[in-house]
């Protein structure tokens, strides 16, 4: 086994997974594996000594090695147990895989969005792709699915095949940005608008290629001001998720958020909502803290992200992230052991 020296990629790795170890609380120890070459890295060096001398370890890496080399081409996402451990396997490339060793505490299903967008920037980076840090803000709810436990058991995570489409409502404050969101989504979203009416359309497909799946997200624009408030409730009803857009750089956006919020839950209240704050670029004039944006999240029991509309930061793995929220309770389990 070697351990990872490639210049400036182990690096990076760190400070991609440092970003989730709130998360996790008990991650530990990443594996790279290339076209059977196994290399190793820590996040804690205390740590790799440690973990890296126990056989069980060691060995597992090899059983799940010889399992997923067979399987090269169609992988994807998986786990494996331990007595102690739980391996997260994630496919970066053909014949190449990512291994996260983490603490079996904690509902992974809750996180699967979390994990998901950090395989797709752990794989920009062994890529030598470009990639930035950021990750949402979750919420772990102690009444969802649990990845069950089966120690000695190889589990592929996949989405059956088949059409997902979900409706997502588009609401903030005059000036928080959702024109210029729209803006960006014309690039290359499938659009429609219905000014007259309150509302303009984006659709957007995006490929789940690690689950090998595809989700459709159309969402909804829906106008501010009260004389749009009627028909406002009326977009939101049956909506499965919500994108709650404030200024970063304006309190006076941000202090409506509770009423928007209640106004969302009220009228759909199993509605997934994501409290998203824009115009981080412009950084000097920000008047919301990220501190302060998660603490209102964790206040309403939302998820939290951050974006730029103007510049695109970000605006893709969030929409990726609520996707991967919606489907995730459809995830079936193949014993491949």
């Amino acid at each position: 086994m070697k351990v990872l020296k490639m210049k400036g990629i182990k690096k990076r790795l760190k400070n991609s997974l440092n970003a989730v170890l709130p998360e996790f609380g008990g991650l530990i120890l990443g594996y790279y594996i290339n076209s059977g070459e196994l290399f190793s890295f820590s996040l804690f060096e205390n740590h790799e000594s440690k973990i890296s001398k126990k056989k069980t370890v060691l060995s597992s890496m090899k059983f799940v090695l010889d399992k997923i080399k067979n399987q090269a081409e169609k992988f994807g996402m998986g786990y494996y147990d331990t007595e102690n451990f739980r391996f997260f396997i994630f496919q970066s490339n053909i014949g190449s895989f990512f291994v996260l060793i983490l603490v079996k505490a904690g509902n992974y299903v809750s996180k699967l969005p979390l994990l998901y967008l950090l395989s797709k920037k752990v794989s920009n980076i062994l890529n030598g792709n470009k990639t930035n840090q950021f990750l949402p803000k979750i919420n772990d709810d102690s009444k969802e699915r649990k990845l069950k436990l089966n120690p000695g058991i190889l589990h592929r995570i996949r989405i059956p095949s088949g059409e997902y489409a979900y409706k997502i409502v588009l609401n903030g404050e005059q000036g928080a940005g959702a024109t210029t969101l729209g803006n960006f989504f014309d690039k290359d979203y499938e659009i429609d608008y219905m000014e007259s009416i309150g509302t303009c359309v984006f659709k957007k497909e995006f490929p789940i290629t690690i689950l090998n799946t595809m989700v459709r997200l159309v969402i909804w624009n829906i106008a501010d001001g009260l004389e749009f408030k009627r028909v406002r409730q009326a977009y939101i009803e049956h909506a499965e998720g919500a994108i709650l857009l404030f200024d970063s750089t304006s309190r006076e956006s941000f202090i409506n958020l509770k009423y928007r919020y209640n106004e969302i839950k009220v009228i759909s209240p199993n509605t997934i909502v994501i409290l998203v704050a824009n115009k981080i670029d412009l950084k000097d004039r920000r008047e919301i803290s990220p501190e302060e944006g998660k603490k209102m999240a964790n206040e309403l029991g939302c998820f939290y992200a951050e974006i730029s509309a103007k510049t695109g930061e970000n605006v893709v793995d969030t929409l990726e992230f609520i996707a991967i929220e919606l489907i995730k309770n459809f995830i079936v389990l193949d014993n491949l052991s």
